[in-house]
């Protein structure tokens, strides 16, 4: 009896054994057999290389679109104080919008979450509103001007600034 425990506990050992070396000798390769090592055709670099550009361009795209909404909200929101003389419900609602557009648009720049405050700081709400939509349009024009290769500090450092008017007319800080 106990014999043939050794003889299971020796098959089971060799088994283990056995699968080990196995899996030690297997060569990693993708699911269509090729090596990981081997490079890709030159077509699949291309197509790759092409869908990447592609990718880029509608990226950048977005990025425009988003700074025409942040200076179309910048406008609407001036309007909309020098008709009742204060921000509405609605006014602060599109304040947070415009805040997260522009939070998405320094981070589409390459910018962090930095809290910059301006040089010059806003000292009512109508010369933060003038400051809003002149900053914005700023912002966008120099969203123009760069490619979708190149990193604008003076666009992140817009966006901060924009950001600091949004904080002071949505808390009064």
């Amino acid at each position: 009896m106990m014999s043939g425990f050794i003889r299971i506990i020796f098959i089971l050992l060799f088994l283990f054994s056995a699968s080990i070396i196995a899996e030690a000798q297997f060569d990693p390769t993708t699911p269509s057999g090729r090596s990981r090592n081997e490079p890709l055709p030159q077509n699949i670099k291309e197509t790759l290389a092409k869908k990447q550009i592609e990718e880029n361009k509608k990226e950048y795209e977005e990025l425009i679109k988003r700074g025409e909404a942040a200076v179309k909200m910048s406008k609407d929101l001036q309007k909309s104080f020098a008709k009742h003389s204060k921000l509405t419900e609605q006014d602060q609602n599109k304040l947070k919008d415009l805040e997260k557009l522009l939070k998405r648009i320094r981070k589409d720049l390459g910018g962090g979450d930095d809290e910059v405050e301006p040089e010059e700081k806003p000292t009512s709400m109508d010369n933060a509103l003038n400051a809003l939509k002149d900053t914005t349009e700023n912002l966008y024009q120099e969203i123009k001007k760069t490619s979708r290769h190149t990193i604008s500090a003076v666009a992140i450092k817009s966006s901060n600034t924009i950001l600091y008017i949004v904080k002071f007319l949505r808390f009064g800080k």
